[in-house]
């Protein structure tokens, strides 16, 4: 009777014992992570103490251990992010035209440079001028009471009177040419032209780097030619020679010195313009007759006078000028 009451006891015991166990390994497992840990790192937890109380020896269950703690992983460097491309604002574009500026003027800086002579004594003129026809004869002529010359004209500085004032001489040639039609009837027609030569004297003051005020006195000889086409009659070409002088003023718009010079120092001199100058003209009168070619008839006109013709006048003078 005592050894199966003994009996009981430890079976009781052992069972609890069991339960115990599993209960505690259940907890274990989760509370424990998905990672299993390893069991070398597991710390063996005491052994189960046995007792005995009364006639029997009691088995007391096993201290649970704490679950293992998971070791810390090394975090993991985040991806790096995408490279993306922002805009200038307009502080930092300005900044960086600054600075590109600074390193090119720098640059230039660097340069030897040679400067060279920047007093442009000759000037080379391409100009057309108005001349104005107040004369009655001029009416017939289709020209009204303009008449256009172009011409071609050089001038050199003779002498600097002042330090902006300077002594100027001039040479130019200039072509006219002038038609009329039924100047002796119906079916007739005749051409007047000439060919100019003139010199003169000019003083440019020259106030500002792009600015050239002038007054100029030429003069000169015009030689012209009357040619009448249309009649029955063979006339000999007229011919006359008119003398001139002529006072003018005007001013010169020009690019300023050293505007196109390099570095060795060429072209300082160099200068594009337009000059404008108005002034009046003195002439001789024309006095045109007509001459029979022998044989063309039987009695020969001689000294057939056709008029006079005035040129004194205004004109207007414009050209384009390049000056070196």
């Amino acid at each position: 009777m005592k050894r199966a009451r003994v009996w009981v006891g430890l079976s009781l015991q052992a069972w609890l014992v069991l339960h115990a166990t599993s209960a505690s390994a259940e907890e274990a497992l989760a509370a424990a992570p998905a990672t299993p840990a390893r069991v070398d790192d597991a710390e063996p937890g005491p052994p189960a103490a046995v007792t005995t109380d009364g006639p029997g020896p009691t088995l007391q269950p096993e201290t649970a251990a704490p679950p293992p703690q998971p070791e810390p992983q090394p975090s993991a460097a985040p991806a790096a992010a995408p490279r993306r491309f922002r805009r200038w604002t307009p502080e930092e574009i300005a900044r960086v035209r600054a600075a590109l500026a600074r390193q090119r003027l720098a640059l230039k800086n660097q340069v030897k440079r040679t400067p060279g002579d920047a007093h442009a004594r000759f000037t080379l003129a391409l100009e057309v001028s108005a001349i104005s026809r107040d004369d009655e004869g001029w009416r017939r002529f289709d020209r009204g009471t303009l008449s256009p010359r172009f011409g071609l004209a050089v001038a050199y500085d003779l002498v600097p009177i002042h330090k902006q004032l300077t002594l100027l001489v001039e040479l130019g040639a200039g072509l006219e040419n002038d038609e009329s039609h039924d100047l002796l009837g119906l079916g007739t027609s005749a051409e007047l032209s000439s060919q100019t030569l003139h010199a003169g004297l000019g003083l440019r003051w020259d106030p500002l780097r792009w600015l050239s005020p002038h007054i100029r006195a030429w003069g000169g000889a015009s030689l012209f030619q009357l040619d009448i086409r249309g009649t029955n009659q063979a006339f000999e070409t007229g011919h006359a020679t008119s003398v001139f002088g002529a006072l003018g003023a005007g001013f010169l718009l020009h690019t300023p010195p050293r505007l196109f010079e390099s570095d060795t120092g060429k072209l300082a001199a160099f200068q594009l313009g337009l000059l404008v100058e108005a002034g009046y003209a003195l002439r001789s009168q024309l006095d045109f007759s007509l001459r029979t070619q022998p044989d063309a008839r039987r009695i020969e006109v001689i000294d057939a006078s056709l008029g006079r013709l005035s040129l004194t006048g205004w004109y207007l003078r414009f050209a384009f000028v390049i000056r070196f």
